[in-house]
């Protein structure tokens, strides 16, 4: 949807490679997007200006950040007139990537040498189950009641930063 009048000046290019697509998307005037995706896909931040939401959940992306969008979720993003750049995925070959990785990680045990235990199947589950549980359960998160003054103020102080 576009939020605005005059030209819209979208242009979008994608290069696709073996296992991964990149691309860009360029409008002149501010957007707002809703979808979902059917791999995990990058958005990097090269400006600020967006808003993501999943579920009740907001996000603004500071410029040269990443915005992990996972598959099968919904989202709106909010977008100013600029340039938004992605990487998606293939999601066959970051599974096995990140499978590889774990069984490595769990040969090598505490002390650097191999075991002969690699893990399960299993495991490797419900270690992704409980990665994309944070995305997927809005029940876990608290939110602020809308319209409020501390949702008003949720971008404005990380919270690491020293109140």
């Amino acid at each position: 949807m576009v939020r605005g009048t005059g030209p819209l000046g979208f242009e979008q290019a994608w290069l696709t490679g073996a296992s991964v697509m990149a691309g860009w998307i360029s409008t002149s005037l501010a957007t707002t997007v809703r979808g979902a995706v059917r791999g995990p896909t990058l958005h990097i931040a090269l400006h600020g200006g967006a808003e993501y939401r999943f579920g009740r959940r907001r996000h603004a992306p500071r410029p040269g950040t990443t915005m992990l969008v996972p598959p099968g979720r919904e989202y709106t993003v909010d977008h100013l007139p600029r340039t938004t750049f992605a990487l998606a995925i293939d999601h066959t070959r970051l599974a096995s990537e990140v499978g590889a990785l774990d069984e490595f990680l769990a040969a090598l045990g505490n002390d650097g040498a191999a075991t002969a235990d690699p893990p399960k199947t299993e495991a490797r589950e419900q270690v992704a189950a409980a990665f994309w549980r944070y995305y997927r359960d809005d029940g876990i998160h608290s939110c602020y009641p809308p319209g409020s003054r501390e949702e008003a103020q949720v971008f404005d102080r990380p919270p690491w930063s020293s109140r």
